[in-house]
């Protein structure tokens, strides 16, 4: 995970707009983990810079109006305008041509992504950076904080103490203070909600469960439960964990303490994990997975063809529940590694653990675990023999008994294998 996120102001003078935008005008420089993602091509003056020339006010403005989804609100494969909204820098708007940077939160990282903008006659400047870095999040709530800060005082120090953005700040400062208000923020972007504007009944249902199942859980169901109708979705849910499912004994194959960043941290854990079971060659069998989850391979007989938005591990005294999501060999495979990931690093206050599609970090360590578990990169690697073509991909999913996304994706998370190819 990269170690640095900043933006520089450089203010300048400049004679249009309103008082709060001419005020703050200024070179804007945005660095993310060492790399710029303002690089410009500016037509005007025929250069390539790192900087460029816009007004502070409309991006604090935004970065203030955004706080709570910014700062807790996960990457959506397939987003809405409300999330566009709140995580795409050109939102910001007021007439400027802003870099087209994306910001989403798995809760411990920032993804920032942006790619070169096409060369359009009628824009004077074309932003140039390709990055895909992620970002300590709370690295990047300080930074965003202090422009923001920085934005306030070059506003009272020209006169102008009273804007907009002066009242904003104020309130979401108010709310980061107050930890019921902050915890009902939280939740509200979890769940895709401007603040305030989640209905009363769902966060007092959302409460209720919190009690029942666990903080830490809560925190993953919310985002699977984002979309159209959130509440309708959150009985969906408890419909799930009222299934019968497959008694199981989860063993504990991995600390779940490990340190650095979430896919690391899950192919450490499957490292130990393979180790303890002693996995015999490359292939988990499904015996043996079956082992590890405390269950006969005659249970998946037992799988329902209903269809489940998650997947759930219920924890009792003994023995825990699992409700599989995932039909096709391959998958129940994936999510039964996944599982067993829960076992290792779910809180032990979480009764519930659930598997779903989220880009949360919890959720992204289970993926990290069960791609190491049942296909260990250095033996992908060996198998590949430097051919990453379709075709050999398809051939190392048919052996390592996984899909073929798993192996795509898990390539891609050790740098072989560009996004654009997952």
């Amino acid at each position: 995970m990269s170690r640095w996120f900043g933006i520089d102001a450089h203010w300048i003078e400049a004679s249009d707009g309103i008082p709060e935008e001419r005020f703050t005008a200024a070179e804007l420089t945005i660095s993310i983990g060492g790399k710029i993602a303002t690089r410009v091509d500016d037509d005007w003056s025929k250069s390539v810079r790192s900087n460029v020339r816009l007004a502070a006010y409309p991006l604090a403005l935004w970065i203030a109006s955004s706080w709570w989804r910014l700062r807790w609100e996960p990457y959506r494969a397939d987003p809405d305008l409300a999330w566009r909204m709140a995580h795409d820098m050109p939102t910001a708007g007021a007439g400027f041509v802003w870099p087209p940077l994306r910001l989403a939160s798995d809760g411990e990282g920032m993804l920032c992504s942006t790619l070169p903008t096409p060369d359009r006659p009628t824009e004077p400047i074309r932003y140039l950076a390709q990055l895909n870095e992620t970002v300590p999040v709370e690295d990047v709530e300080s930074h965003l904080g202090g422009f923001i800060e920085l934005v306030l005082a070059r506003l009272e120090a020209l006169g102008l103490p009273k804007t907009d953005l002066h009242t904003l700040w104020k309130d979401v400062q108010s709310e980061r203070n107050d930890p019921h208000v902050r915890g009902e923020r939280r939740l509200e972007a979890l769940l895709g909600f401007e603040p305030e504007e989640a209905p009363r009944a769902l966060l007092d249902h959302m409460a209720e469960l919190r009690a029942n199942v666990g903080a830490s859980a809560l925190d993953e169901i919310a985002p699977a439960c984002a979309g159209p109708d959130p509440a309708k979705a959150l009985e969906h849910i408890r419909h799930v964990a009222g299934s019968a499912g497959i008694t199981a004994r989860l063993q504990i194959l991995a600390r779940g303490d490990y340190d650095g960043p979430v896919w690391e941290r899950g192919w450490q854990a499957a490292k130990e994990a393979r180790d303890k079971v002693g996995v015999p060659g490359d292939i988990v069998s499904n015996e043996t997975l079956c082992d590890c989850l405390g269950i006969s391979t005659k249970a998946f007989n037992q799988l329902t063809q209903e269809r489940f938005p998650i997947g759930l591990a219920v924890r009792g005294k003994r023995s825990q529940r699992l409700i599989f999501r995932k039909r096709n060999p391959e998958g129940w495979r994936f999510e039964a590694a996944r599982f067993l990931a829960e076992q290792a690093f779910a809180p032990t206050t979480d009764t519930w653990l659930p598997t779903t599609d989220a880009d949360t970090a919890r959720q992204k360590v289970q993926r990290a675990f069960a791609a190491e578990f049942l296909c260990p990169i250095a033996r992908l690697e060996e198998f590949l023999n430097g051919n990453r073509s379709p075709e050999r991909v398809e051939d190392a999913a048919s052996h390592f008994r996984v899909s073929e996304l798993a192996i795509r994706s898990h390539l891609a998370n050790h740098g072989l294998l560009t996004a654009g190819m997952v």
